[in-house]
């Protein structure tokens, strides 16, 4: 399970060194982290019709597009000032808004 994985102070620093990078041209840095994930993603499933530039069809290489992906998502937060304090009230109130939908649909015996 990954718990306790994110070097949030690395990452604190380096995304105040790219400070000069815009939230636009990081926000489209996300959407093509996502895309090489999906690319991943179709090549490892035995997709057809998959982009011949696509890497690996490993299980490694879709934990390496996935961290890419947090990577760019967690520079974005830091990159808009927020809070320790909001970003954690923010993603227990999405962690909450999940949980609530799982009820409705997951076997309550099934969760863990």
């Amino acid at each position: 399970m990954a718990k306790h994985f994110i070097d949030f102070d690395k990452l604190e620093t380096l995304s105040f060194n790219d400070r000069s990078v815009s939230i636009d041209d990081k926000a489209h840095k996300l959407g093509e982290e996502h895309g090489e994930f999906l690319q991943a993603l179709l090549k490892f499933k035995g997709a057809k019709n998959v982009s011949a530039s696509a890497n690996d069809a490993t299980k490694e290489h879709l934990l390496e597009e996935l961290c890419d992906v947090l990577n760019v998502a967690i520079d974005l937060i830091n990159s808009l000032d927020y809070s320790d304090e909001e970003v954690e009230a923010m993603f227990t109130k999405k962690l909450n808004k999940w949980a609530s939908k799982q009820e409705k649909y997951i076997d309550k015996n099934w969760v863990r």
